[in-house]
């Protein structure tokens, strides 16, 4: 499910303003008829806002990708607070929507996208990759310390667990905080987060992992899906 919530003026045909609450992620964005792909920035149509479509080298097709074309032009809603920053030489996972303007069909990145930066969120990347292929089911996310900080802080060495009964898997977070789980069986599994001298925070696991685990921490694996979960954890000591 996916809501765009827009406030403010249009200004000089800018929309000023554009906000986002989705409850989508990369993996259940992959179905569909996004076009996603890996691409390089090589124009990023102009600083702050933009002022025009970034051009991209098309290095790898994940979904519905173009496949006549490398090197493509772009739409990021420049000139608008939705506007889409491509970095050039930086690398992205990018979804886009088609559409047709004065017969032409072109590409753009819709507000809401679940456009990323590659780096620093590499294994999410080979997970869609391996789900766009068709591989067995993975589960990737981030567990993080929830407290009155509003900053969240990553937890090292906390361990996730999916059970379904007849199939049990288990992954520890690395010193990003980041775990990774490949290679599942589809069925129901309920999930436990645990790390010593802290306690799984249901509100924030089932409310904020865009919807996948519900209140009692099941959720369902697909055959050859991914699915993200970000996970909290509060210290036991919390007022």
């Amino acid at each position: 499910m996916r809501m765009l919530l827009v406030a403010g003026l249009v200004l000089g045909g800018r929309m000023l303003g554009c906000s986002c609450s989705t409850m989508a992620t990369p993996c259940s964005a992959l179905k569909g008829d996004s076009v996603v792909f890996i691409g390089r920035a090589l124009a990023n149509g102009g600083e702050g806002s933009g002022n025009g479509p970034s051009r991209v080298l098309v290095e790898e097709g994940l979904v519905n990708a173009p496949t006549e074309q490398r090197e493509i032009e772009i739409d990021t809603a420049a000139g608008s607070s939705c506007y889409t920053k491509l970095t050039v030489g930086e690398r992205y996972v990018i979804f886009a929507q088609k559409r047709e303007i004065s017969g032409r069909q072109e590409l753009w990145i819709a507000p809401c996208s679940e456009t990323f930066l590659i780096r620093g969120r590499e294994t999410l990347t080979d997970a869609l990759r391996n789900a766009a292929r068709g591989g067995l089911a993975r589960v990737v996310g981030l567990v993080l310390q929830i407290g009155k900080d509003p900053r969240l802080t990553a937890m090292a060495g906390a361990q996730v667990v999916i059970d379904s009964g007849s199939n049990r898997y288990v992954a520890i977070a690395d010193s990003k905080g980041s775990y990774e789980i490949r290679g599942i069986a589809a069925g129901r599994y309920q999930l436990e987060v645990t790390r010593s001298g802290y306690e799984s925070e249901p509100l924030y696991n089932g409310d904020t992992s865009n919807g996948v685990l519900d209140r009692q921490g099941y959720f369902t694996v697909q055959d050859g899906a991914c699915a993200v979960l970000n996970l909290g954890l509060w210290l036991v000591e919390r007022e």
